[in-house]
């Protein structure tokens, strides 16, 4: 997407504030059939690269892997939902629309509090276990882009970001890709090193 330019997204759509900002994308608030949402639009350089080297938009990418996360039972209550993808041969800008996550990010939560509360590493912990028994990887835990929200069991986090490349399928260079191939490395060996940061934070 031109940054320059609006977006051209379905009528149903009604584009509100920017909410957050990352190297792929930005994303809104905004409604979708009435309904509050977030949308994700992605940078050019990014709708380039996902087309150029996976044949498919990052728009789609990232809803297929958030899908694929919503879609395991175990995971559903720590997962938004998704709902829509534009931009494939629609004429539209290269989009996702999603649920919309409320609560507060994990490192602001931890900066007030003094830590990371233990229901939520517990539910980190679960969530790491349940997506790899699924052979779904490379969770994006980073404190700054993972939310919580406050319920009657304490702080529990909500997925939301699913634009990451797992490097079990798509290694970034040939040693990383040894290490997977020859099993020195396991697929979830990011996620568990995220979890290590947390409990340090």
């Amino acid at each position: 997407m031109n940054q320059e330019a609006p977006p051209r997204l379905p009528q149903e759509i009604r584009i509100g504030a920017l909410v957050g900002e990352g190297r792929r994308s930005r994303v809104f608030r905004a409604t979708f059939n009435g309904a509050l949402v977030a949308v994700k639009l992605y940078r050019d350089k990014y709708v380039q690269r996902y087309r150029q080297r996976y044949g498919k938009s990052i728009a789609r990418f990232e809803y297929d892997r958030n899908a694929a996360f919503y879609g395991v039972e175990d995971l559903r209550r720590y997962v938004a939902k998704p709902l829509l993808v534009t931009g494939e041969a629609d004429g539209m800008s290269d989009a996702f629309v999603q649920e919309f996550v409320d609560g507060v990010a994990l490192r602001t939560l931890a900066a007030e509090t003094g830590s990371v509360p233990e229901e939520t590493l517990e539910s980190v912990r679960f969530i790491i276990r349940a997506a790899s028994a699924a052979g779904l990887h490379d969770i994006d835990l980073d404190p700054d882009n993972l939310r919580v929200r406050h319920t009657s069991h304490g702080w529990l986090p909500v997925l939301f970001d699913f634009n990451m490349m797992p490097q079990h399928i798509r290694a970034p260079n040939l040693f990383v890709a040894l290490l997977y191939r020859t099993g020195l490395r396991d697929p979830s060996y990011r996620d568990r090193r995220w979890l290590r940061v947390l409990e340090q934070l």
